[in-house]
């Protein structure tokens, strides 16, 4: 036994708003969600001042990384909350910057 429903004009369109309301608010928080904050943190706002042609060898807590710019080091700062400092050490195997 089937049994069918026939919707009136105003209630599929109730219906078709409903859902398009749905997909949109559903779009929105995908992208909200997806798309990285902007920090106010001074190391994001640093990213302005510094020098993208300065190659920094850096240290973290128990690591070290060699980064092309100081730029590149800033980014990593805001991005990932590291406390990167400038190291001169020879752990990069660079000549002193």
């Amino acid at each position: 036994m089937h049994v069918m429903f026939t919707l009136t004009g105003k209630a599929a369109t109730k219906i078709v708003l409903f859902c398009f309301l749905i997909s949109i608010v559903s779009i929105l928080f995908a992208l909200c969600v997806s798309l990285p904050l902007k920090q106010s943190s001074s190391a994001c706002m640093a990213i302005e001042t510094c020098d993208p042609f300065k190659p920094i060898c850096a240290t973290s807590i128990n690591e070290h990384q060699f980064f092309y710019s100081q730029c590149e080091m800033v980014r990593d700062i805001c991005l990932t909350g590291k406390d990167w400092k400038s190291d001169y050490l020879s752990h990069c195997n660079v000549s002193k910057l």
